[in-house]
């Protein structure tokens, strides 16, 4: 009978328990989480910004090292760098900026991960710091890597490679090669992709390292199993192996333990493969349990911190008890003096009666007014936003016929003009060498693609069709020639449907601010999000343009009031802020 896989089973649950002993410290580490509140408290009490940075990071550290609560993790962390912001602490700044990338990586916002790497790049390249510079080189071609943009991966990795040509880093070297042998296995570029692997291996060795030693073996062993070389890649699989350090949970063992399994049951070497199955089963179980072990952990750290704070809420619940009733029995005493005293007073508020009462009938008086002045207003306003709404239906409603009127019917009749030109080239083949043929042709073209153009602007069938996003993505869309600025589009959490109303609105408004920014602005670069925040739909539109000044802006003038009578018919907000020579920004608050 074999008793090892039972020896192992053994072993094995034995490494489960010792973990598990190790981390039920729950107390102590409830007592450091509120040795951390304690100093944030304090130092808000004393608002020392240096103490309140720190807190907060340390704060932001345990919550998500300790406690797994990446959400409280990432408020801290912001709430740090605001501080460390206000004492011009930019090494802080910059650690936990790429702390904040990271977060935004995993949480799949990559725009905004992108933005803060690019920061730190510029940052770090103007302090001539080539070695951070390479590594957020390395992290840029993770975000693009996970965001599924192999190409820009591969140019991040190429510009990190390069870099380290110049700095001389082996280990970094290593780095670059295995990431360049996963690419290659990818695309099944397998002969490439072992020349490299030999490569890590080779320099591996010669720095001693071990985890890349391994990690390159196991590469090499892949490759020959993919290239179905079995007894090469169970050599070089159990070679990688035997280098690992023998650690608890470690999941890059229970790869190779996969890997070995799967190579021998392709060699019919079934007895091996079941073995190597075993250990695999049995390291993953382990891991399982520890995961499970931490979760409970954290979960129980979690209960004592919430009792240890509704027990301070109760103290503090009976304190507040006890103060308000010596307060009462202090208020008891102060009525009973002062009831006295107004026994006192009883006559000379007696003379001052009437003439309070006149004084308060009068008070009353004005309020009615003044209420009724604020209906009057209100009824106003309504009236004002019905016609409003009378206004901009009314425009919608002539735009539409327009629109239709121009297609359906001068549309048409371009394209029969067009079908009868093109009838008198088939007839007369000479007529097409024609100089005044050929510019009355074109300027013909020219008409009816004016004409739908202007009828796509009056009415923007995506909109209805597909949505606001794609109406406005294919409004900036016809923008993209080298004659006009650059158009960056962003959007978040904007619901796929929307109010009809609310959708042609905030269509109207972008639409109108891109052709007031083409046209008056000279901007290179124009930048329009659209974000929900909260029950608000928020635009920031920017330019890079010529701006003007605030004070001599127009009342009329560019489309602004157009712009204004729809945000005011929504119940939103227009801000403009743009000095001459620094661009213009629009920030417009919509509820929906």
């Amino acid at each position: 009978m074999n008793i090892r896989p039972y020896i192992n089973s053994l072993a094995f649950t034995l490494l489960a328990i010792v973990p598990t002993l190790l981390l039920s410290q729950g107390d102590s580490t409830s007592i450091f989480y509120t040795q951390l509140n304690t100093s944030l408290s304090e130092a808000r009490e004393t608002m020392d910004h240096d103490a309140l940075a720190d807190a907060y990071y340390q704060l932001a550290q345990f919550e998500e090292q300790r406690l797994f609560d990446y959400e409280k993790s990432f408020e801290h962390y912001t709430n740090s760098f605001t501080y460390y912001k206000l004492v011009s602490d930019t090494v802080k700044m910059n650690a936990i900026q790429r702390k904040i990338a990271f977060r935004f990586k995993e949480a799949s916002l990559y725009s905004d991960a992108i933005r803060i790497y690019d920061e730190l790049i510029d940052y770090y390249q103007e302090a001539g710091d080539s070695t951070t510079v390479m590594t957020l080189y390395s992290d840029m071609s993770e975000v693009y890597k996970a965001r599924g943009a192999l190409e820009k991966q591969q140019s991040y990795l190429n510009k990190a490679y390069q870099l380290n040509k110049t700095i001389q880093d082996t280990v970094s070297q290593i780095y670059f090669l295995l990431e360049d042998v996963k690419r290659l296995i990818k695309f099944e570029a397998l002969d490439s992709a072992l020349n490299k692997s030999f490569e890590a291996f080779k320099l591996s060795t010669d720095v001693a390292n071990r985890s890349y030693k391994a990690q390159s073996l196991y590469d090499i062993a892949y490759i020959n199993k993919l290239q179905g070389d079995y007894n090469r890649s169970t050599k070089y699989f159990s070679s990688g192996l035997n280098i690992i350090k023998f650690k608890a949970f470690d999941k890059t063992r229970l790869n190779f333990y996969k890997e070995l399994a799967d190579s021998y049951y392709l060699m019919t070497n079934y007895e091996q493969a079941y073995d190597y199955n075993v250990k695999y089963s049995q390291l993953n179980d382990s891991i399982l349990n520890q995961d499970r072990q931490v979760a409970l952990n954290n979960a129980n750290i979690r209960y004592q911190i919430t009792v240890k704070n509704k027990d301070i809420q109760n103290l503090e619940k009976e304190n507040s008890y006890v103060e308000d009733k010596n307060k009462q029995q202090r208020i008891a005493l102060y009525v009973l003096m002062i009831g006295l005293g107004l026994l006192l007073l009883l006559l000379y508020y007696s003379v001052r009666f009437y003439t309070q009462k006149i004084r308060t009938e009068n008070i009353i008086s004005d309020q009615k007014e003044e209420i009724n002045n604020q209906k009057i207003r209100v009824l106003e306003d309504k009236v004002k936003i019905k016609g409003m709404q009378s206004m901009i239906e009314g425009q919608e409603l002539e735009r539409e016929r327009v629109a239709k009127d121009l297609h359906d019917s001068l549309g048409g009749l371009l394209s029969t003009i067009k079908l009868q030109f093109d009838s008198v080239k088939v007839k007369i083949k000479e007529v097409e060498h024609v100089k005044e043929y050929k510019k009355a042709n074109k300027l013909l073209d020219t008409a009816v693609e004016e004409i739908r153009t202007i009828s796509r602007n009056m009415q923007p069938a995506a909109l209805s069709n597909l949505g606001l996003i794609p109406a406005i993505t294919d409004m900036i869309n016809r923008f993209d020639n080298e004659s006009y600025p650059d158009i960056d589009f962003q959007f978040y959490n904007i619901p796929k449907r929307l109010d009809a109303t609310i959708a042609l609105s905030i269509y109207r408004v972008i639409q109108e601010l891109l052709h007031n920014a083409i046209k008056h602005s000279k901007a290179s670069e124009i930048l329009i999000q659209l974000n929900r925040d909260g029950k608000e739909l928020v635009l920031q539109f920017e330019d890079d343009g010529v701006g003007f000044d605030m004070a001599s802006l127009p009342k009329r003038g560019m489309g602004l009031s157009n712009i204004k009578s729809r945000v005011n018919y929504l119940k939103g907000s227009v801000e403009i802020d743009s000095k001459p020579g620094q661009g213009t920004s629009y920030l417009i608050h919509v509820e929906y």
